[in-house]
């Protein structure tokens, strides 16, 4: 019976340090996006004028660009005939962030599958890890720092089902919902497609457009009022001139 209970101690112990170390993982491990990781290379073998080695980089991850990301990888295929690096960097960083999109999508359709679910979180925002440095040069280290922020809040949002009902947490979806969104709406106007204008430079043209349309129609307006006021002094000076002539 002895032995029985020491056998039961350590099986439990071990349990604990699982889970302690899976904790330790925050985001699940591993939390690297292959797909993510190969960008770095990518980057590397351009800077370096090395395009056959960054083709292959590419091609390593043909079976994803073209279930998800045929767009993107159409514009990385002219980006190498054009020998043009920076279509290909702008291309491949629209899929990254259709890659947040689609983890986060997969992560709220299996909610309820909580290591899954987790593991999707990982994924997604191993995306942006190497998205990081890019968004930082393109907006603030305080905008990146708010994107982790809310990846942490999805995170928590998840719950958890502890071990043996301690440290259990309940699941929140409306919240994770809310963080997914966020994430979703900063990214993506960082991050367009190549030649299409962001949603914030699309808004600012638009407004620019309207303001434009409502001055031409206020200077018709009053070539129109101009215009007819000229129409009746002439009416006005002919009618008086006639009076005139009758007169006499």
């Amino acid at each position: 019976m002895k032995r029985y209970f020491q056998i039961m101690l350590i099986a439990v112990s071990l349990i604990a340090v699982t889970q302690k170390t899976a904790f330790a993982y925050t985001y699940g491990n591993p939390g690297e996006e292959k797909m993510a990781e190969t960008y770095k290379q990518l980057e590397s073998y351009l800077e370096s004028d090395d395009w056959e080695m960054a083709k292959e980089a590419v091609a390593s991850q043909q079976e994803e660009f073209d279930l998800y990301f045929q767009e993107s990888l159409q514009l990385i295929e002219q980006g190498f005939e054009k020998k043009d690096k920076d279509l290909i960097q702008s291309a491949y960083q629209t899929a990254m962030v259709q890659n947040i999109e689609r983890r986060l999508q997969f992560a709220e359709d299996q909610f309820d599958d909580y290591g899954q679910a987790k593991l999707l979180l990982a994924k997604a925002r191993g995306t942006f890890n190497v998205l990081e440095p890019i968004a930082a040069e393109k907006e603030s280290q305080e905008f990146v720092d708010e994107i982790y922020s809310s990846f942490d809040k999805a995170l928590e949002a998840l719950g958890n089902p502890g071990l043996f009902g301690v440290g259990k947490a309940e699941s929140n979806l409306e919240a994770f919902q809310t963080e997914k969104k966020y994430i979703e709406n900063e990214l993506k106007p960082l991050f367009p497609m190549p030649g299409e204008s962001s949603n914030k430079e699309q808004k600012d043209f638009t407004e620019e457009l309207n303001f434009m349309q409502g001055e031409q129609g206020n200077q018709m307006f009053w070539f129109v009022f101009a215009l007819g006021l000229t129409a009746i002094l002439i009416v006005l000076v002919i009618l008086n001139i006639r009076k005139k002539r009758n007169k006499k």
